[in-house]
């Protein structure tokens, strides 16, 4: 019988502070939160706002399992308190209904209220997943150690075996719905091949120097790919261009994670080494001696709408990093504050910035630009309990991105501007 999941609210103006930490940064961790295992390994987001955190276990009969928080709002879900088959959630994907599919001792459906194991009517789908994707037509393609499966929701099929023995790793589907796959991923071998499906044919690309462990993509379409002992590489669509120890700024070659911001910068987790930044030129280091990251072990990166990076390590749970402050995501609902909107974004000349807030302490209306220099600051007289619609005119910014941030005594909250003439 289906057993009701723990949640468990936080009373808190934005994201649930954990324990002390500048305004770039929060923690979350077993010892301040509900998370359920400070190995964290999977992070996704649905299109309600909702966090999803697949959590493992470090030590034999530790914790694990899947974790939702929203606002403050943690849920958490194990096989104490739910019917998700085993403590460990990952990979995550979600469709566009909002479901979640993760692998959990085969793949698993969560619609929110009832769990579905797909192995029980599927067996060929009772395997661990290196990767979950889901493409236009709601089908899943998931990544396992010897083949690509494909499940359409009543057939699975296999769509590319292991080449030459080499283990499948990751999945990836791009803009165009092509599925990109890599080999080679669990041997950690020297070598590994990268396999593009357009649909109708498949293409290899072989990749002399490393194996590939993880695959994403940036705005103009070229492919950022971790290597085992090589840092990371740029895919073209024709060549590689590897960046390692040996010829970058990067500090170490064992990448587990790549996310892309706003701003192109790519973020990249690696093992033992901390967070980079990279910007085209410059690598930036955030590690546990420098910044408020808990853990150099990085497993997983998210990067939600606001910019913030949810960080997921090995054995400090889940740090959230935004280099203007991490505030709530623009969605705010609760008694003390209400949405800040800019308007019209992008905007040339005149723009309107709007909010109500409940309590006033210490408050400020800010500019920045996307280095986190204040660019402007908008003297005025910021009262409680009242809406608030300041105008103001952005005409002798240059043309890019900037952000507007709302910060007062408790909280804060950032909104992404464009300036465009």
């Amino acid at each position: 019988m289906k057993r009701a999941a723990v949640s468990i609210i936080c009373f808190c103006l934005f994201l649930m502070v954990g324990k002390a930490q500048n305004p770039q940064w929060v923690v979350y961790d077993t010892s301040d939160s509900p998370l359920l295992s400070n190995g964290v390994y999977a992070i996704q987001a649905d299109g309600l706002g909702n966090k999803w955190i697949g959590a493992r276990a470090i030590l034999p009969g530790g914790g694990g399992g899947l974790c939702k928080l929203n606002k403050g709002v943690w849920t958490v879900f194990d096989t104490s308190n739910s019917d998700i088959p085993f403590n460990q959630a990952e990979p995550i994907a979600v469709d566009t209904d909002n479901n979640i599919w993760l692998g959990s001792s085969g793949l698993v459906k969560f619609d929110g209220t009832d769990w579905t194991r797909l192995s029980t009517t599927f067996p060929s789908l009772f395997k661990a997943f290196t990767g979950i994707v889901i493409d236009a037509n709601n089908d899943k393609w998931l990544g396992t150690y010897d083949e690509l499966l494909k499940f359409d929701g009543s057939t699975v099929t296999s769509e590319r075996s292991s080449v030459l023995g080499f283990d499948i790793g990751p999945v990836a589907i791009d803009v165009n719905d092509h599925i990109w796959l890599a080999h080679g991923f669990a041997d950690f071998t020297s070598e590994g091949y990268l396999d593009h499906f357009d649909g109708v044919n498949w293409t290899s690309h072989y990749l002399s120097s490393s194996a590939i462990t993880l695959i994403t993509f940036d705005a103009l379409g070229d492919l950022w790919l971790g290597l085992s002992d090589s840092g990371i590489a740029k895919f073209d669509g024709s060549d590689f261009t590897i960046y390692s120890s040996d010829n970058s700024g990067i500090p170490g070659n064992r990448a587990t994670s790549i996310a892309v911001d706003q701003n192109e910068n790519k973020w990249i987790g690696l093992r033992g080494m901390g967070l980079i930044k990279f910007d085209g030129t410059n690598w930036t280091v955030y590690n546990t001696s420098n910044s408020g990251l808990p853990d150099n072990w990085v497993n997983t990166l998210y990067i939600d709408t606001y910019d913030n990076k949810w960080i997921g390590t090995e054995n400090g749970g889940v740090a959230v990093f935004n280099e203007l402050g991490v505030g709530i995501e623009n969605a705010g609902s609760g008694p003390s504050f209400q949405q800040l909107t800019v308007h019209p974004n992008p905007a040339s000349e005149l723009i309107t910035i709007s909010f109500n807030v409940a309590s006033v302490s210490d408050a400020s209306l800010n500019i920045y630009d996307v280095s986190g220099r204040i660019v402007a600051n908008i003297d005025q007289d910021i009262k409680p309990s009242q809406e608030h619609s300041f105008d103001y005119d952005v005409s002798e910014l240059i043309n890019g991105v900037y952000y507007i941030r709302l910060t007062t005594e408790g909280f804060a909250a950032t909104h992404k501007l464009v300036v465009t003439k």
